[in-house]
C-alpha cells in the first residue's frame, strides 16, 4: 500500500533544500499596493483632477461625479497593464499622473504597500518533505503496479508474485459477483472489501487462471483479483422453490390490491364522495380515531416514527394516504 511505501522513503535536508530554492515563487507573497482611484472619459478631465490633487483637495473631491474606485491591493500584475508601472512607481501618498486604458482615464493614489513576503525555510520544512514523499512513493507504486501487471500477464501465479514483489495476499472462496460468499456475508473483510469491489465485475469476465489489470483503488494504493477456480452457476429445480414463489407472488398481489384500495380510498375522501367511516365499512375495515396527538409521542398503535412526522406536516382537513 501507499502507506508501506512511504514509511520507507527518506528524503534528505539537501533535497528539501532543492525544491524550496526551486519552487521559491510558490513560497512568495508579492508586494501589493492599496490604490485608490478615479476614472474619467476624456484625458481633460482627468488632467483637470489631478492638477486639483496637487493643488491640496481629495481625490475623492477632485472626481466629482465620475467613477471613483477606493481603496483595493493589487499585486502588479493583477492591475491593468497601463497602470501596472506608474502605480508600482509611486511611493505612499503619491498620486499618478493620468493613464488611459479600456476604461477610459485613470488618476489614482497611492495609500499604503504591503512589501513582498518570502515564508522561509524553517516554516516550509515539513510541508515539503511530506510533498517530497508522498510525489517519490506515487512513482514507486507506480512502477510496481506495472511491474505487477506485467507478472500478472505472463501468467504469474499469486505465490510467485509474493516472493517477488512487497505485495499482500488476501484470499476467497465462493465469491459471487457482489463479493458475497454462500452465506451471503461479504467475502473480504474491512479495508480489502472496499479496495477489490472496483474489480468484481472484471473479475467475471475472465478465465480461471487469468487475474484482472492492476488499478487503482484508493489513493496511493493498488490491487487486481486473480481467479483461482470457477463454480458454474446453478439454479435449484422449480420443484424445490415452487412453493416460495407462489407466496411471494400471493403477496405481491396482495400488496398491489391493497395500494389500489389505498387509492381508491383517498380519492373517495378528497372528492367528498363517502366518509372516512363509509369506506372502512363497505371494505370490512374498521376506523380509529386518536386525539391529542404530539409529535413527540411514542407513536400509537400502526404507527411508526416516519407515520407521526408526516401527520404533523399535513394541514387541517388534508387526506393523505400514509405508509
Amino acid at each position: 500500500s501507499g502507506d508501506d511505501i512511504k514509511a520507507k522513503i527518506t528524503v534528505g535536508e539537501a533535497d528539501i533544500r532543492q525544491d524550496y530554492d526551486d519552487n521559491i515563487a510558490a513560497y512568495t507573497t508579492p508586494e501589493k499596493r492599496t490604490i485608490t482611484q478615479a476614472v474619467f472619459k476624456t484625458e481633460e478631465e482627468a488632467k483637470a483632477a489631478f492638477d486639483a490633487v496637487k493643488g491640496g483637495k481629495t481625490l475623492k473631491q477632485a472626481s466629482g461625479e465620475n467613477t471613483l474606485i477606493a481603496d483595493q491591493a493589487f499585486a502588479k500584475n493583477e492591475l491593468m497593464p497601463a497602470l501596472r508601472d506608474p502605480i508600482f512607481a509611486a511611493k505612499i501618498g503619491d498620486t499618478a499622473e493620468p493613464v488611459k486604458s479600456s476604461l477610459g482615464w485613470h488618476v489614482a493614489r497611492v495609500s499604503s504597500i504591503a512589501p513582498e513576503k518570502i515564508e522561509s525555510f524553517k516554516n516550509t520544512k515539513a510541508e515539503i518533505k511530506e510533498t517530497l514523499i508522498n510525489d517519490r512513493a506515487g512513482e514507486q507504486l507506480a512502477s510496481l503496479a506495472d511491474e505487477l501487471d506485467e507478472l500478472l500477464a505472463d501468467g504469474a501465479a499469486p505465490e510467485e508474485l509474493a516472493d517477488q514483489l512487497p505485495v499482500g495476499l488476501t484470499r476467497a472462496q465462493n465469491v459471487n459477483v457482489q463479493g458475497m460468499n454462500t452465506l451471503s456475508a461479504p467475502a473480504f473483510g474491512g479495508d480489502v472489501a472496499a479496495a477489490v469491489t472496483p474489480l468484481l465485475a472484471s473479475a467475471f469476465e475472465i478465465i480461471e487462471g487469468e487475474a484482472t489489470t492492476v488499478i487503482e483503488v484508493n489513493a496511493g494504493d493498488y490491487a487486481a483479483l486473480f481467479v483461482n477456480s470457477i463454480t458454474e452457476q446453478d439454479y435449484k429445480p422449480l420443484n424445490d422453490v415452487k412453493g416460495e414463489i407462489k407466496t411471494a407472488l400471493i403477496e405481491q398481489r396482495k400488496s398491489i390490491g391493497n395500494d389500489l384500495t389505498v387509492r381508491e380510498f383517498e380519492t373517495a375522501l378528497k372528492t367528498g364522495d363517502k366518509t372516512l367511516q363509509a369506506f372502512a365499512k363497505d371494505n370490512g375495515n374498521k376506523t380509529k380515531m386518536h386525539k391529542g396527538l404530539k409529535r413527540t409521542d411514542t407513536p400509537p398503535e400502526t404507527f411508526t416514527a416516519q407515520t407521526l412526522n408526516m401527520v404533523f406536516n399535513m394541514a387541517p382537513g388534508e387526506v393523505k394516504a400514509l405508509p
